[in-house]
């Protein structure tokens, strides 16, 4: 199947988006512990929650690199079995680690039902609830190509945002009213919690060429959009965790925040040249994602063990140690399998 020559923009998305997830865990540490009312705090916790766009980033990302092919998916076998190696077999191996580290340091006892649980509900890390996300999009692929081609891209996208909003907020609500009292956990496992995102990747790689053109000319537009709800999410954000107001219309806001500030990466994106770092980084990206937050574990411990108590002393080793080791770690394996199968071959 051809597919159209890949596009600097897209490397440089994934690459930012890649390195902004390991930002976020790395911060969270740092955001939980430093007091509310401090500068500190609104250093650390700003860039956090500008970075909360990344899943989303993702989920659209991964849309428009199945929907750029000038060719539908057709065979569907090969399809399923290339996720399956890439995406599902890798991480149930992570998994598996993460699973044995927590069991072998007390965390839980070790049960099959309590690891296959944690596997197929991502929770036994937090950056796990994506590949249960995705991997539905992906398994419905035949719906989606059917869906994406027969109907109008803007009534697709609004019926998308109406989903988003209406089941992404309130349906652990609309569950909650209707069983009397049942509490839905996990519906930002839910593929519909994302369908925005996903939607607007899949149209933006069937018109690819128009939505790059519309992009680059309209840069500066997106700029300022992006710029208008940084500031409203961010105000909005300070109000719910520094000064404990609910306000019912932040995760509207954040939608409209995440859906600015992808297409305003993907804007950036045009203007950038991918760099060998990028190139490298860009196809390691999924085994860091896979991977940094057990690092992370392994530097809290030595943390521990050393008795580094200090918030931003801890920060600044949890910085640099978790992006190199991460980094080079994922490089090293990866050149190690190319070497191997080199051998072999």
């Amino acid at each position: 199947m051809e597919i159209r020559k890949p596009k600097q923009e897209i490397i440089f998305a994934n690459v930012l988006m890649c390195l902004l997830v390991v930002f976020i865990h790395i911060s969270s540490s740092a955001v939980s512990a430093l007091e509310k009312n401090s500068i500190q705090y609104l250093a650390v916790m700003v860039p956090w929650r500008l970075s909360a766009f990344v899943v989303q980033g993702f989920v659209f990302l991964s849309a428009l690199k199945i929907f750029i092919k000038k060719e539908p998916v057709t065979n569907y076998k090969n399809y399923y079995i290339s996720r399956i190696k890439t995406i599902i077999v890798p991480y149930i191996i992570w998994v598996v680690i993460y699973y044995v580290y927590f069991c072998n340091h007390g965390y839980f006892p070790f049960t099959l039902n309590h690891l296959l649980k944690n596997m197929a509900l991502g929770t036994l890390v937090s950056p796990f609830y994506f590949i249960v996300v995705i991997v539905q999009f992906y398994a419905l692929l035949p719906l989606w190509q059917w869906l994406y081609k027969r109907f109008n891209p803007i009534a697709i996208l609004a019926f998308s945002l109406i989903v988003t909003i209406l089941l992404g907020q309130f349906l652990p609500k609309m569950i909650n009213d209707v069983t009397g009292g049942f509490s839905f956990a996990y519906n930002d496992r839910l593929f519909t919690t994302y369908f925005l995102y996903w939607s607007m990747g899949a149209i933006c790689g069937i018109y690819y060429e128009n939505f790059t053109t519309c992009i680059t000319k309209k840069s500066t537009i997106i700029a300022l959009v992006f710029m208008l709800f940084a500031c409203i999410d961010i105000y909005l954000s300070f109000q719910v965790f520094v000064q404990g107001i609910y306000v019912p219309s932040l995760e509207t806001i954040h939608i409209l925040y995440c859906v600015s500030a992808i297409l305003f990466t993907m804007a950036v994106g045009t203007r950038t040249k991918p760099q060998s770092i990028m190139m490298a980084i860009n196809s390691i990206s999924y085994p860091i994602y896979l991977a940094h937050c057990y690092v992370l574990i392994r530097i809290n411990d030595i943390l521990a063990t050393q008795g580094i108590n200090d918030i931003g002393k801890g920060y600044a080793i949890r910085f640099f140690t978790v992006y190199t080791i991460t980094i080079t770690g994922c490089l090293a394996f990866k050149w190690l399998k190319m070497i191997l199968f080199a051998k072999k071959m």
